[in-house]
C-alpha cells in the first residue's frame, strides 16, 4: 500500500513580515539549514527547536529534531509499518503527543499514540488499538489530552466518541459517545475537536434518514453537553468535505476543510455571524494547548493575515517586498507567538526559503 505522511510541510509565518509595519514586529530573523530532501513533513516548530520526520527507504518513519540555535540534528525515533498520520498534535511542556498509523502485517493496522520528548530526543509509544479511522484530531491542556475517535462496532453500526488520557497516569475514559446506523443512515459522528476555556467544541455530522447536517457541538471536559451551534448555512461552503482544523477564541470560531476553504465568525445566541469565508486560506499550524491568536495565508500566494480581536476583522500583510518572487507554501507559530514560513521560488520551484521571525507581539 503506498504509504502516505500528510503531515505537510509545516513550516510558518505570521503577522511578522508586512512592508508597512515590518519593523513594528520583527525581534529577529534567522534561517535554518533544513532541504526540501531531508525530511517528509514538519511535525512542530517551537522557539528552540524543530521537529520533522522522513520516510527511509525501508518504509519506516523517523524522526529527527534540530536544535534551532546550534542547528545540531538527532535522530529521535523509529517508526516500523508506517502507514500514515495526520498533522494533528499536542505537546505539553516538553513532550510531544501525537499519532501514527502502522501496518501490523498485511491484513492488520494499528493506530499507535507516541510521545516525544523533544530535550531528550526519545520516543515512546504509549499504546496501540485497532480502531477504523486513521486520522485522529487531539486537544487538551496540561493534565489531559481529549482525542475524536471512531471504530465499527459491527458490519453496520459505527461508534464515535472522545476519549481522555490521563498525562499523570495514561488512564482513557469515554467521555462522550454516539452511535451510528450505517444501513438506516442515522447517527451522530464527531469528526474534530478543540479546546478553549475547559469547554470541548465537537464538530459533529447528524445524520437522518440519510441526510447530513452539521453542527459544533459544546461540553465541559466531564463530557456534559453546555450547547449547539447551528453550522447548517455552512454546509454546502465549509461542510462539503472533512474538517482539518478548528480553534475558538473567546466569541470567535475558525474553521477550515481539507480544500482549505476557511470561515471565521463570531458565535452569537447559538449561530456564527460570519466575518470571513475565503477559499484557498489556511490556518498556520500550531500544536500548543492554548492557541488563541490563529495566523492565517493564503497557499502559494505572498498574503498572509493576522486577526484583529478589537476590530473584528483579518489584518492583510504581503511579503512580497520583503520576498520577491516567493510565495508561501507552508506557515506554522512557535511556542512563543514567532513564526516560520517555507518560501519556494514561483521561477524555479527547487530553489526554497525556510524562514523564521520571531514576533515581539501580535
Amino acid at each position: 500500500m503506498k504509504k502516505i505522511s500528510i503531515w505537510l510541510l509545516s513550516i510558518v509565518v505570521l503577522l511578522c513580515v508586512t512592508s508597512c509595519k515590518k519593523n513594528n514586529y520583527i525581534e529577529k530573523a534567522k534561517d535554518i539549514q533544513l532541504e526540501e530532501n531531508e525530511f517528509t513533513s514538519i511535525v512542530l516548530t517551537t522557539s528552540e527547536k524543530i521537529v520533522y520526520n522522513k520516510i527511509d527507504e525501508n518504509g519506516n518513519l523517523k524522526f529527527y529534531v534540530k536544535d534551532i540555535q546550534t542547528n545540531a540534528t538527532r535522530e529521535s525515533g523509529n517508526v516500523e509499518g508506517f502507514l500514515i498520520c495526520n498533522n494533528s498534535s499536542l505537546l505539553v511542556d516538553k513532550d510531544l503527543y501525537f499519532f501514527v498509523t502502522v501496518l501490523e502485517d498485511e491484513q492488520t493496522r494499528s493506530n499507535v499514540f507516541y510521545r516525544l520528548n523533544i530535550e531528550q530526543c526519545a520516543l515512546e509509544e504509549l499504546y496501540r488499538e485497532q480502531n477504523m479511522q486513521t486520522f485522529f484530531y487531539l486537544a487538551g491542556n496540561d493534565e489531559t489530552i481529549y482525542v475524536a475517535k471512531g471504530k465499527l462496532l459491527d458490519e453496520t453500526t459505527g461508534y464515535t466518541y472522545i476519549e481522555s488520557y490521563n498525562i499523570k497516569d495514561g488512564t482513557r475514559k469515554e467521555i462522550i459517545k454516539y452511535e451510528i446506523d450505517y444501513k438506516n443512515g442515522e447517527g451522530r459522528i464527531i469528526t474534530n475537536i478543540c479546546l478553549y476555556d475547559e469547554y470541548i467544541y465537537s464538530v459533529e455530522e447528524i445524520v437522518a434518514d440519510g441526510v447530513s447536517d452539521y453542527a459544533i457541538t459544546v461540553y465541559n471536559e466531564q463530557g456534559k453537553f453546555e450547547k449547539t451551534i447551528e453550522m447548517s448555512d455552512y454546509k454546502d461552503d465549509v461542510f462539503n468535505t472533512a474538517i482539518s482544523q478548528i480553534y475558538v477564541n473567546g466569541q470567535y470560531l475558525f474553521i477550515t476543510n481539507f480544500m482549505d476553504t476557511t470561515l471565521i465568525g463570531s458565535i452569537e445566541d447559538g449561530e456564527i455571524k460570519k466575518i470571513q469565508l475565503e477559499k484557498n486560506l489556511s490556518i498556520a499550524q500550531n500544536s500548543m494547548p492554548s492557541y488563541k491568536k490563529p495566523v492565517l495565508y493564503m497557499r502559494e500566494s505572498s498574503i498572509f493575515y493576522a486577526f484583529d480581536e478589537e476590530k473584528g476583522k483579518l489584518l492583510k500583510y504581503d511579503i512580497s517586498e520583503d520576498f520577491e518572487s516567493y510565495y508561501i507554501s507552508y506557515m506554522a507559530q512557535d511556542n512563543k507567538g514567532g513564526v516560520w514560513m517555507y518560501l519556494t521560488d514561483e521561477n524555479n520551484e527547487e530553489v526554497r526559503k525556510f524562514h523564521y521571525f520571531a514576533k515581539e507581539e501580535f
